[in-house]
């Protein structure tokens, strides 16, 4: 299994990986922490979950604030495409990964 470079904040300035390696984040992609495969997999499964919780709760009776549920939800749909990105990134055909589409059904 492969592992996901760390790259950090700002975008344009250099950074480093664990082993020291000098790495600039690319145009257009934002940095990842350094994740396995499993613990990537379960925090794209992890947000997913959230994104449908608080969709429920738009549903809900007793809801005081959608305005504020609605950001939640885009702040957890910005997250969970950051991850899908980093999962496509690491999935291979032939690995020990699902591809990303039996992931999050």
């Amino acid at each position: 299994m492969r592992a996901i470079e760390v790259c950090s904040f700002p975008a344009r300035s250099p950074c480093w990986t664990g082993s020291q390696q000098r790495l600039v984040r690319e145009p257009g992609r934002w940095p990842v922490a350094e994740l396995d495969s499993l613990t990537l997999m379960m925090a794209i499964q992890a947000v997913r979950d959230q994104i449908r919780r608080y969709e429920s709760l738009l549903t809900s009776a007793t809801l005081r604030d959608p305005g504020e549920i609605q950001s939640l939800i885009f702040s957890y749909e910005k997250a969970a495409e950051r991850l899908k990105q980093a999962y496509e990134d690491q999935w291979s055909e032939g690995s020990d990964l699902p591809p990303y589409s039996k992931l999050v059904p």
